[in-house]
């Protein structure tokens, strides 16, 4: 049972840490590319956790290789409690911070980013430290692992370790039900405040508040993590005897992917979304719409223009990528290209489009704001305080 336990363990940790490093990479990319889009407080709290759960699955897969009692065991269950709580009080952070900006309505958070991430490293780094100073980590001979000194584990193990993880979910779950009880709330009210056949301006704001409300709803995937990682462990001390070594597979499999879960909830955060979408935009624009077969000679060139073709400019029904009728301007909205709007090879006027308020913001051609308009608007202004 021990070594499937640990060969299983390894593999799950060393998928979960390239899954970490694979985050930090992504923001790292968003940052050079489009650093306005970084600029959120959960973002920031997310690379946090990403380096925690780095430390967290090294140690992982270093604990089944210590055999012996010494400095090196005690470290390595050191680093797993002291970045687990790292990661238990950074998701807290941003549960809390969802909390203060979307029910209590804070319009600048931004502030209390250092103390987010203050509070959480100095009191893992305390709560970890206690079993260090009175040398209660050390080797079990039973299962051959360092963990907890066996011959006072539970009260040591409560008060270091599932204690914190156990009020850390709570509040998780309470941020949780909190917000979605405010998304729900807030959706009937514009159904009831703002009928369908509103005015143009209506409809922009009930529509920048959908996208508001649906961004809001992915990040709080966040707090969603630990609640499902750290229970099955929680529960293992439960279970009967019989039961135990399924109780214990479970755990470990939820616990080693602490990780890539976090990397699946990470690629649904906004930032994403406005940073592909970006992209995409711009990957049109220059191969596409300014391509030109003499100038870009380069057999990159040519691969760029047939890939932007094949995979971009093929979906149905969707005008916005449509080549014979729109462009670009710097904010996504599209503008109509057709010949018999003006005189024959007159260019389109430029509509220079600017980040205003909601209420007072151009329309393009008398057309409504583009959804992709409204989706860079939140992402600017309303996203930054999350």
């Amino acid at each position: 049972m021990l070594e499937g336990y640990a060969l299983v363990s390894t593999v799950l940790n060393a998928f979960s840490l390239a899954s970490a490093c694979l985050i930090l990479l992504a923001i790292l990319l968003m940052r050079i590319y489009r650093r306005d889009l970084t600029q959120r407080v959960s973002l920031h709290l997310t690379c946090g956790i990403a380096v925690a759960d780095i430390l967290f699955h090294t140690a992982s897969m270093e604990k089944p290789k210590v055999t012996s009692p010494g400095a090196y065991c005690r470290f390595t269950v050191w680093l797993i409690v002291f970045s687990n709580l790292l990661f238990i009080f950074l998701t807290v952070c941003i549960g809390i911070n969802l909390l203060m900006v979307f029910i209590f309505g804070m319009r600048d958070p931004h502030f209390l980013e250092k103390c987010y991430f203050a509070a959480s490293i100095l009191l893992a780094l305390g709560i970890s430290i206690i079993p260090v100073i009175f040398d209660k980590f050390t080797l079990d001979p039973n299962i051959n692992s360092c963990w907890y000194d066996k011959a006072d584990i539970t009260a040591w193990e409560l008060m270091t370790h599932n204690l914190w993880i156990i009020l850390g979910e709570v509040v998780c779950s309470l941020s949780i039900t909190a917000v979605c009880v405010k998304l729900l709330k807030h959706k009937n009210e514009l159904l009831k405040n703002h009928p369908a056949d509103a005015s143009g301006d209506t409809i922009k704001l009930r529509r920048a508040k959908r996208f508001l409300h649906h961004g809001v709803a992915r990040i709080i995937l966040y707090p969603t993590v630990p609640v499902i990682s750290q229970t099955a462990f929680i529960l293992v001390g439960f279970v009967p005897k019989e039961d135990l070594e399924l109780a214990l597979y479970i755990a470990m499999i939820l616990n080693s992917t602490q990780g890539f879960m976090n990397l699946a909830v990470f690629l649904f955060d906004p930032s994403i979304q406005a940073s592909w979408k970006k992209i995409r935009k711009d990957l049109i624009d220059q191969y596409h719409f300014r391509y030109n077969s003499e100038n870009y000679n380069r057999t990159f060139d040519r691969i760029m223009n047939w890939m932007v073709k094949r995979f971009f400019l093929t979906r149905r029904g969707d005008h916005y990528f449509d080549s014979k009728f729109y462009s670009f301007d710097d904010f996504g909205a599209s503008v109509p290209l057709r010949s018999d709007i003006g005189p024959p090879n007159t260019p389109p006027p430029e509509v220079p489009l600017r980040p205003l308020d909601l209420e007072q913001s151009p329309r393009p051609h008398g057309r409504l704001l583009t959804k992709e308009f409204t989706r860079d608007w939140i992402a600017d202004s309303e996203y930054k305080c999350i």
